[in-house]
């Protein structure tokens, strides 16, 4: 039995298809789009079994491309047990370690150690085939952890904030593997979508039909609710004595994230450096 690339290859060898000739690139679309339809709708059923086979190939290959980032026996281990018991387990464990607030701003092993315990003992009913696989759960959080925190492109600022700043977060990431902006992005999303958590004095009345207030980020203290937040940030090399640092931080992902006003980013350039360095 023919997999799909190649029973398309044969279709357009028999229908005469010329893939370089552009003045023909509609109708060999149409017939492209026709061949893939004939391989599932047709071609297949002469197949039955085998075409089962093919469908969980190409399940399991489209779920090898999601996790392809991650190191090899994270891959295969995942791989494995997606193939012998359909459970792309990748998403429960997220939803659990994600249960944890600081989650990005976790870099030790005993951090790691510690929420491997979690996931396992709040899936091992659901999913007891993960009896037994401590080492792997452990792994594939730290795997995770190194996904979400390793820049698309070395994430520095559009433009410079301050080199204090600058230096903090990319020393951060160089020595601990934690990305602060990731951090900074994820809380003020969360921050964005939980208005209850806002305090009644920085609630602005929202004009807009989706949501009743917008928040008032020009407050001159206790942004973000940042007072009670760097209480419960986890206390490391990279976040004692830098509440002012996060404060800037979650303001400029703020301005570029949430409501775009760069306006006001710029009045607030101003001010930033002479903080910084009282």
């Amino acid at each position: 039995m023919l997999t799909l690339e190649a029973y398309i290859s044969k279709r357009e060898k028999e229908e005469g298809v010329n893939e370089t000739n552009t003045d023909a690139r509609n109708e060999n679309m149409q017939k492209c789009i026709n061949f893939v339809i004939e391989y599932f709708t047709s071609y297949l059923d002469t197949f039955p079994e085998d075409s089962q086979m093919v469908l969980q190939q190409q399940k399991i290959e489209k779920y090898r491309h999601i996790i392809k980032d991650y190191e090899s026996d994270v891959q295969n281990w995942c791989i494995q047990i997606y193939a012998d018991y359909g459970k792309q387990m990748t998403r429960q464990i997220k939803g659990i370690v994600f249960e944890d607030d600081y989650f990005l701003l976790r870099y030790t092993t005993e951090d790691f150690t510690a929420l491997s315990y979690d996931v396992y003992s709040k899936l091992i009913r659901k999913l007891p085939f993960i009896q037994g696989q401590n080492t792997m759960l452990l792994r594939f959080i730290q795997e995770y952890h190194r996904h979400e925190s390793t820049p698309t492109s070395w994430e520095r600022f559009p433009y410079m904030i301050d080199e204090l700043v600058d230096d903090w977060i990319n020393d951060t990431y160089n020595k601990y593997g934690v990305n602060l902006i990731r951090f900074a992005e994820s809380w003020v999303c969360y921050f964005s979508d939980t208005e209850e958590i806002w305090p009644h004095s920085y609630r602005i009345k929202s004009d807009c039909s989706y949501r009743k207030y917008e928040y008032d980020y020009k407050q001159s203290t206790n942004l973000f609710n940042l007072d009670s937040l760097y209480r419960k940030i986890p206390k490391t090399p990279f976040t004692r004595g830098k509440k002012q640092q996060f404060e800037i931080l979650l303001m400029h992902e703020w301005l570029n994230s949430i409501v775009r006003d760069n306006n006001y980013w710029t009045l607030c350039i101003e001010k930033i450096h002479n903080i910084l360095t009282k």
